[in-house]
């Protein structure tokens, strides 16, 4: 890689700072700060940048962390939108449409037979098919972290939020059921809800979240149970530990 010094004009190779201490008598500070232009700034939170002794001239950006948010979303999300009105662009052309339908019915077909084929014909293939759903099975039966499903007292629970809050309840003699029925809603924009416990003696649902998935749908459908005659109790992180006592305080009362 080839640098001019920014002094003389003369072409250098990687040896920029035994250039300027031999030719010019200064140090890589005073010629950053003196025959430099910067100091730069980062390209995604505004702060200065370094200088970087390899690439000669300032960094793009403060941190490696700024690096990969820019890339990775950033950038991503403006690639992904370029390409998405590229495609749009093709897709008004006829011929382009056609062409396009007629592949992915050629590769829909050409996939099926390719199964049908293989399944039929390689018994190793069906073993490995094979192999490969008991996996998935075993996964989901040890309560797999990527399926989020945990099998507890003859329910399957969608979160560990539900499963510590069932292991509660039966650690203080409540009795529950999980999702025991569903309602349907007209009106609003949500048309369902399964409320996820019900507490028998106190008569109320609860219903468990993290606070991440807590949305105006969420306040919508306890609202809407409410015009039920049904009482409801949204429990999150932040309010754990004051709907539990007021649970247990209830259950006393």
């Amino acid at each position: 890689m080839i640098f001019s010094c920014a002094i003389c004009g003369m072409e250098i190779n990687f040896h920029l700072t035994k250039h300027i201490k031999s030719e010019h008598n200064i140090s890589l500070e005073e010629y950053v700060e003196n025959f430099t232009t910067g100091p730069e700034y980062c390209r995604l939170c505004g702060k200065k940048t370094k200088w970087s002794n390899r690439y000669k001239k300032f960094k793009e950006f403060c941190n490696h962390s700024c690096r990969a948010t820019f890339f990775n979303t950033i950038q991503y999300e403006w690639r992904k939108d370029k390409l998405a009105e590229g495609i749009a662009e093709k897709w008004k052309d006829e011929d382009y449409r056609k062409k396009m339908s007629e592949k992915a019915k050629s590769d829909i077909l050409h996939a099926q037979l390719g199964w049908k084929d293989k399944f039929e014909n390689d018994a190793e293939f069906r073993r490995a098919h094979y192999n490969k759903l008991l996996k998935i099975t075993k996964e989901r039966e040890s309560a797999s972290l990527y399926q989020r499903i945990y099998y507890y007292n003859g329910y399957v629970l969608k979160s560990s939020y539900e499963l510590k809050f069932a292991k509660w309840l039966d650690e203080h003699m409540f009795v529950w059921e999980y999702e025991p029925r569903s309602f349907v809603f007209n009106k609003g924009g949500v048309y369902g809800y399964i409320p996820d416990f019900w507490l028998c003696y106190l008569e109320l649902f609860v219903e468990v979240k993290s606070t991440y998935w807590i949305s105006d749908t969420t306040q919508k459908k306890i609202e809407f149970l409410l015009e039920y005659g049904y009482e409801t109790i949204l429990i999150h992180e932040e309010n754990w530990e004051d709907i539990l006592s007021y649970l247990l305080s209830t259950a006393k009362s």
